[in-house]
């Protein structure tokens, strides 16, 4: 065989001529950047050029690896010097250097990340893009700068490289290569090394998800733990640790007194006198010169040996007990992407040479559009396994350069978020080019709806998967049109309630959170909605924002319910009528208009629609993951209404009884119920902590009971103070006229003190004594019936006002199934329910969930019934339609019935 033909066989290997390609590509792109004019000289503008510049002219020994602090400089780590002492002690040579280095690793990241694909054009597509991200000013014009951030950002992504190689193609070569550049990378920059081990649990922890083997991953892990300590000595010795903790202890703590306090309680000296001299220091405004000014002051030298010491620990310490400061939640989110995403012009000016040609900031992919594009590939990532570990990997590890970059050095924040703009660029083309290289599986949906009437195979798996499709289809367009209802700005601001939860979602996240104390101005609320708030205002601060997320949430809720109680029909046309029903009744204004309130009722629904949803699934289709799932829900449904542990545990005890009846197994409902038990208990202690159970006490016993001398007496047997005064100052209080505002007059009165503090000590636990001896009083027996359909359906409208938005074309009052219908249609399915078994547990469990709901909201505040009522509406609505669909899934079990009858009553049939 001749040379050209050894060329032509060799060029048909992909990966021969991928290769060829990205060398064409790296060098061109080396020539591009070797062309680029040197410095002029502004680095000579930066002391830490001069710092790096020095410390390579020092000897290669054991002070080169642990170099101590001298005089006013702080020295390095060795990796940056190193590589300068290679290229020797003139800037020229070191920034070519720095280039050709930089160059090389562009080059391997777009090799070794090129498999991702399946497409060849997309192998190289990707490989185009890499070039041209990493050839943007922005990324590129470190390297005119004798500074660290070349080689950190040309090590980092060859590590990247490495590791992703390594996890899609195991060779031990390339673990070896990856550590050892692992090792340069820790000492390159003082952060990056807690950004790596992040990553590196990150990446076990997807891998226990996704259940792929942790070997090679623990073995990395505990390599870089063991170059970490080594790292870690090597700063204490430098005290490098020390101006960037003085610097973030200056801006972000002195300002804020809690956080102050909490320095200060942790033993660090002069937080006072820091509290008072560095408040309102701006980090990119001309007063940040007094921080400056103060490395050099001996007054401050108490607190420069405790930072020294002990700092670096307690900084560690202070983030991990404060997650609301380490997940920035009290930053301006409108002004964050610019500082997230800097483009450093301020340290480099104007672009030179061939990066010209670009635009002035090539920011091809705002956050917004990253997640627009996570979304459109969602469906496809779900089914890859591989890319779902590849994509969890890079978002995360861009989560954990976001916030260990920001929270490292209050002076430093844009020019350490270099990292963070390549990584956000590169993953808007990875989005793309994945959706792309997935089409296939879009046409093979074509070919299934071809084959339907030649292939029995694909027409039973279509069968299984239209309904999923269907429902998120409809999801879709629910979502749209719940974001399009114009939102009311003024709706709002006459509820408290809104108000108590905007103030306590601005708290730090920390045990007062959990279990707040109730103060002078309000009751504080259990802490779900308000974290979700925090959570909710990553994306804006106004309450439009925490309105849009509740509709989002909401949105999502119904679908999850729709999906996961469609396997209660075994005809497919009921699926799809049931999951259109779902949609309809929970578009209904009384439902959907909770989410234009910052108050608790949305969420609230959303969490009991999500729980309910995987509790009835679990109970037809195992899975411990959802289990699992199904349990965090249920932990932030209880601290989302008080009154919700209650109905729970309701559910769950009848739950029990149903199944104990029927002789189903027990094992997960027990399970469930003793976790709710602990989360009762837990929640019982953030409920007394706050006395939440104060006013809905008082509005009881001052409405129901004060006008009823049987039950007056009984709770004045039971140690209840005035209990005479009561009955003189508050005789016949009508909920539903103004008689009620003499009830609010008495909240802020001394004068009954001691009827509070027995509320506050012994009121619940009485009160529920009452109700479990009192059942006339418990099942409201005792009601006017005439007019409970209103009060125990309630349609909400006095909360959120007008209907708006395509909801409007619903009649006012979407109530279509009143109680009667629900009895007739109940009796009706009665021989079919004792006949289904699976479906008789279903129903019971949903009519006694409708019942324990309308007992324990009914009780449990009288001024608040109408607006407790709010989950009653749609399970009534939804119960309706359950029972039509499932006699209709279900007459051919008519002839069954006769059958039936027979076997149990001979005699009768006889």
């Amino acid at each position: 065989m001749n040379f050209g033909n050894k060329i032509k066989e060799h060029l048909k290997n992909p990966y021969s001529l991928f290769f060829l390609v990205n060398l064409l590509l790296f060098t061109i792109f080396l020539i591009l950047n070797l062309t680029l004019p040197l410095d002029d000289g502004r680095w000579r503008a930066y002391h830490d050029c001069l710092d790096y510049l020095s410390l390579s002219g020092t000897d290669l020994n054991y002070n080169f690896i642990f170099p101590v602090k001298n005089g006013y400089a702080y020295p390095h780590g060795f990796t940056v010097p190193l590589f300068y002492k290679l290229w020797g002690p003139n800037v020229s040579n070191i920034i070519i250097g720095q280039r050709i280095v930089y160059t090389i690793s562009v080059a391997v990241f777009a090799y070794c990340t090129h498999h991702l694909f399946s497409k060849r054009y997309l192998k190289y597509l990707w490989s185009l893009s890499c070039y041209v991200v990493l050839s943007s000013w922005a990324c590129l014009e470190w390297s005119q700068f004798p500074l660290s951030e070349s080689l950190g950002h040309s090590l980092t992504l060859l590590w990247l490289a490495t590791l992703i190689y390594y996890e899609n193609k195991p060779s031990r070569v390339v673990l070896i290569l990856n550590l050892l550049i692992l090792i340069f990378l820790f000492f390159s920059r003082d952060n990056i090394p807690y950004i790596v081990l992040t990553i590196y649990v990150l990446i076990l922890l997807v891998k226990l998800v996704t259940r792929k083997k942790i070997r090679a991953t623990l073995i990395s892990l505990c390599f870089a733990i063991a170059i970490f300590l080594v790292h870690n000595k090597s700063v204490i010795a430098g005290e490098r640790h020390r101006l960037p903790l003085t610097n973030t202890i200056a801006v972000r703590i002195a300002s804020n007194p809690d956080y102050l306090a909490w320095f200060k309680k942790e033993g660090m000296p002069m937080a006072d006198e820091i509290g008072k001299n560095f408040v309102g220091i701006d980090p990119d405004g001309w007063n940040r010169e007094k921080v400056y000014n103060m490395y050099d002051d001996s007054t401050y030298k108490p607190f420069f040996k405790w930072v020294v010491e002990h700092g670096k620990p307690t900084y560690v310490k202070f983030m991990l007990t404060h997650p609301s400061y380490l997940f920035l939640f009290h930053e301006d989110w409108s002004k964050m992407n610019k500082k997230l995403f800097n483009d450093n012009n301020f340290f480099f000016g104007d672009m030179q040479g061939y990066t010209a040609v670009f635009p002035a900031k090539l920011f091809l992919f705002p956050p917004e559009s990253l997640l627009i594009l996570f979304l459109l590939s969602l469906p496809l990532i779900l089914i890859s396994r591989l890319h779902l570990y590849n994509f969890g990997v890079l978002l995360l590890s861009l989560l954990a350069m976001l916030l260990i970059n920001y929270n490292s050095d209050a002076f430093e924040v844009s020019r350490h978020m270099y990292l963070n703009f390549f990584i956000r660029e590169l993953l808007g083309f990875l989005f793309i080019f994945f959706i792309l290289d997935n089409l296939a599986g879009y046409q093979k949906t074509v070919t299934y709806l071809k084959n339907l009437k030649t292939n029995p195979e694909t027409k039973e798996r279509l069968k299984k998967l239209l309904p999923l499709l269907v429902n998120l289809l409809l999801f879709v367009l629910f979502l749209i049109f719940n974001l399009s209802i114009p939102y009311d700005d003024n709706q709002w601001r006459s509820f408290p309630d809104s108000y108590d939860y905007l103030s306590q979602t601005s708290k730090d996240i920390n045990y007062d959170f959990f279990f707040p104390v109730k103060n002078s101005l309000a009751f504080p609320r259990g802490f779900t909605v308000p974290l979700l708030y925090k959570f909710f205002g990553l994306f804006g601060q106004h309450v439009n924002n925490i309105v849009n997320c509740q509709i989002i949430l909401y949105s999502i809720s119904v679908a999850v319910f729709a999906y996961c109680t469609q396997h209660l029909f075994k005809k497919t046309y009921l699926k799809y009528l049931w999951c259109i029903a779902c949609y309809i009744v929970l578009a209904a204004w009384s439902n959907l208009g909770w989410t234009q309130l910052p108050v608790s009722e949305s969420i609230s629904m959303s969490l009991f629609l999500l729980w309910l949803a995987t509790y009835i699934y679990l109970e037809n289709k195992k899975s411990t993951l959802l289990l699992i799932f199904n349990l965090f829900v249920l932990t932030l449904l209880f601290f989302s209404r008080d009154n919700m542990p209650y109905l729970i545990l309701c559910i769950y005890v009848l739950h029990l009884g149903i199944k104990l009846v029927l002789k189903q197994k027990i094992t997960r409902t027990f399970v469930s119920l003793c976790f709710a038990i602990l989360v009762f208990m837990v929640h019982n202690k953030s409920v007394t902590n706050g006395e939440r159970h104060r006013l809905p006490l008082v509005n009881t016993i001052v409405v129901r009971i004060v006008s009823q001398p049987e039950y007056l007496n009984w709770f004045k047997d039971q140690g209840m103070p005035m209990a005479e005064i009561l009955k003189r100052n508050f005789p016949n209080i009508n909920p539903d006229d103004e008689s009620h505002i003499k009830v609010y007059n008495m909240y802020p009165d001394s004068s009954y003190k001691p009827f509070f503090d027995w509320v506050n000590r012994d009121g619940k636990s009485k009160y529920i004594k009452f109700m479990l001896t009192h059942f006339s009083y418990l099942l409201l027996l005792e009601e006017d019936w005439s007019k409970m359909d209103k009060k125990l359906f309630f349609d909400n409208s006095f909360y959120f006002g007008e209907m708006r938005g395509y909801s409007a074309v619903f009649p006012s009052k979407l109530f279509l199934f009143p109680p009667d219908s629900l009895l007739v249609l109940f009796i009706l399915a009665i021989p079919l329910l004792f006949v289904s078994r699976t479906h008789l547990l279903n129903f019971i469990l949903l009519i006694f969930s409708l019942a324990a709901m309308l007992l324990i909201n009914y009780n449990s505040d009288t001024f608040e019934v109408g607006r407790h009522m709010y989950l009653n509406f749609f399970i009534r609505e939804l119960l309706g339609f359950l029972l039509i669909f499932f006699i209709l899934d279900n007459l051919a079990a008519y002839p069954k019935i006769g059958v039936y009858l027979k076997k149990r009553f001979p005699n009768l049939i006889t």
